[in-house]
């Protein structure tokens, strides 16, 4: 059973993939994720993953059904985790309270 999550308030599913592929097939998954219109961004990454992806769905039926059709059918997919995002605390350089993007502070840069 799947279960609604991310900002309650938002009308869109907003989790992260982590994707375990085989690795002579990390190029070709990263660059068909990335042609995917539901991805806004995709790296490779190390670790049990090697490639992460953010998505975004209009609810948990849909993201089944691209996580089993279209992403889970690409040859060289072994595993794929879903990191739903429970609340959004930063998004970019912005900060985000109470599900809005908060006004810029007059906080310190930080030294380079």
């Amino acid at each position: 059973m799947l279960f609604p999550f991310g900002n309650l308030a938002s009308s869109c599913y907003r989790p992260t993939l982590l994707v375990q592929v085989a690795p002579n097939r990390i190029q070709d998954v990263g660059d068909a994720l990335s042609r995917h219109p539901q991805t806004s961004w995709v790296a490779a990454i190390t670790g049990f993953a090697n490639i992460a992806a953010a998505v975004t769905f209009r609810g948990s039926q849909e993201l089944f059904r691209y996580v089993t059709d279209e992403a889970g059918a690409l040859p060289g997919i072994l595993h794929v985790e879903i990191l739903p995002i429970l609340t959004r605390l930063k998004q970019a350089d912005t900060r985000v309270v109470d599900g809005r993007l908060a006004l810029p502070s007059t906080a310190r840069v930080r030294a380079a």
